[in-house]
C-alpha cells in the first residue's frame, strides 16, 4: 500500500473504560488471592491500577465467581455501553455523524456470541442497516492490527467513505479463579477497555496532520501455537487463558524479521522511526523487545503508561498507546511510526504510519 494522497488516514481515536478502577492489591483481595506465590504477580510495579467490571463494588471483600452465563451477559450488556461511549468520542473528534459510517470491523477475544457483536452494535447504536461489517473473533491481542488492515484496505477501495475499527475487550469476562500460577499471571495482567478508530482515504488538504497508513507486515512464529491459548476447564465449564513463560523471549527473538521486512519494503532504516506504538502485553515483553532491537531513550513510554494505568487491554491496547502519543503533541510532519501488536500464534503484526 504505497503512500499517496488517497492513502487511508486515521481520522480519530475514541477510548472508553469502565468507571470502576481498582489497585492491584484490591483486585487480589476481591479475587480471594492469598497464596504468597500468587500475590507476587499483583505486586509488580509495572501495573498500578486496572479498570474492570467485577461483581461487587467493595474492594475489601472477596466476590463469588460469576457463572459462564453471567459472564456472557455481562460482556454483551457492558460492551455495547462502552462501544457507544468510545464511538461518540471518536465521531466528535472527527466532526462526523453516525450516519456517515459505511464499514465496521469489530474485534474481540473475550466473548463468543451469535449474532456477532457487530450486528448488536448496528442495532443498539442505530447505524444504517446497509453498513458493511466484519467480526474478528478469537485472534487475541494482535487482532487490532489485523482489523486495522481490513479497514484500511476497504477505505483504499472506497475513497471518501468512513471505515470504523472497534476493539472491544472485557477481559473481566474471561477470568477464572484458580489456585495456579497461570491464573495469577492472567488475573493480575488484563484490563477492560474499548478503542474505536475512524479511517478514511481522502484527498482533503485539511488531513495533512493525520497519520497515513503506509504498509502492514505479519509474522507467525513456527511451533509456538501452544504458548498463548485458551484451555477448557471441565470443572468450571468455561475457558481459562494460558500464558507460557517462554512467550516474551519467543516474541523478542523474532521481532526483527517483520520489522526488517516492513522497513526494507519502504526504504527506511530503524533510525528513521520516530514513534513506537506498541501493544501493552506486559513489562517482560516490552523489555525483551527493547533489548533485542537495541532501542534507547524509553521508546515504549506511551505503552508503559497504558500498562501502568490499565494493564493489558488485549486487541485495543495499541490504540490506547497511540492516544498517549497524540496527547504528547510531539509529532512533526514527515515523522514515521511503527505500530506493533503481538498475540496467540505466536503472531507479530506491524503497521507503518507516516505524518
Amino acid at each position: 500500500m504505497p503512500l499517496s494522497q488517497t492513502s487511508p488516514k486515521i481520522l480519530s481515536v475514541g477510548l472508553s473504560t469502565p468507571e470502576s478502577s481498582f489497585t492491584q492489591k484490591e483486585i487480589a483481595t476481591m479475587m480471594g488471592v492469598n497464596d504468597q506465590k500468587a500475590l507476587r504477580f499483583f505486586e509488580h510495579e509495572h501495573i498500578k491500577t486496572r479498570h474492570l467490571i467485577l461483581p461487587n463494588a467493595n474492594p475489601s471483600i472477596a466476590f463469588k465467581e460469576e457463572t459462564p452465563k453471567e459472564l456472557r451477559e455481562k460482556f454483551l450488556n457492558h460492551s455495547l455501553e462502552l462501544i457507544q461511549s468510545a464511538l461518540k468520542v471518536a465521531l466528535e473528534k472527527a466532526q462526523l455523524q453516525q450516519s456517515q459510517i459505511d464499514y465496521l470491523v469489530v474485534v474481540t477475544s473475550t466473548a463468543f456470541i451469535v449474532p456477532g457483536l457487530s450486528a448488536h452494535v448496528i442495532e443498539k447504536l442505530k447505524l444504517k442497516n446497509n453498513c458493511q461489517r466484519v467480526d474478528i473473533v478469537g485472534m487475541g491481542c494482535n487482532a487490532g492490527l489485523n482489523g486495522l488492515n481490513a479497514v484500511a484496505n476497504w477505505c483504499s477501495n472506497n475513497p471518501e467513505k468512513i471505515g470504523v475499527l472497534i476493539c472491544c475487550e472485557l477481559c473481566s469476562c474471561i477470568y477464572s479463579i484458580e489456585e495456579t500460577e497461570n491464573a495469577a499471571i492472567v488475573n493480575s495482567l488484563f484490563g477492560d477497555g474499548v478503542a474505536v478508530c475512524l479511517l478514511k482515504a481522502s484527498q482533503s488538504p485539511n488531513d495533512t496532520a493525520l497519520a497515513s497508513i503506509v504498509d502492514f507486515e505479519s509474522h507467525i512464529i513456527p511451533d509456538t501455537l501452544p504458548l498463548l491459548r485458551f484451555n477448557w476447564n471441565e470443572e468450571k465449564n468455561k475457558h481459562s487463558f494460558y500464558v507460557d513463560k517462554k512467550t516474551p523471549a519467543s516474541l523478542a527473538n523474532e521481532i526483527h524479521y517483520p520489522l526488517q521486512n516492513i522497513l526494507e519494503k519502504n526504504k527506511l532504516n530503524i533510525n528513521q522511526i520516530n514513534h513506537w506504538i506498541v501493544h501493552s502485553g506486559g513489562a517482560a515483553i516490552l523489555d525483551a523487545i527493547e533489548n533485542k532491537l537495541a532501542l534507547a531513550n524509553n521508546p515504549f513510554k506511551h505503552t508503559r503508561t497504558v500498562l501502568k494505568s490499565h494493564g493489558n487491554i488485549s486487541s485495543g491496547s495499541f490504540l490506547f498507546s497511540y492516544h498517549e502519543l497524540l496527547k504528547e503533541n510531539s509529532i512533526q510532519p514527515g515523522d514515521n511510526g511503527i505500530m506493533i501488536t503481538m498475540g496467540p500464534g505466536l503472531t507479530i503484526e506491524m503497521a507503518l504510519v507516516k505524518w
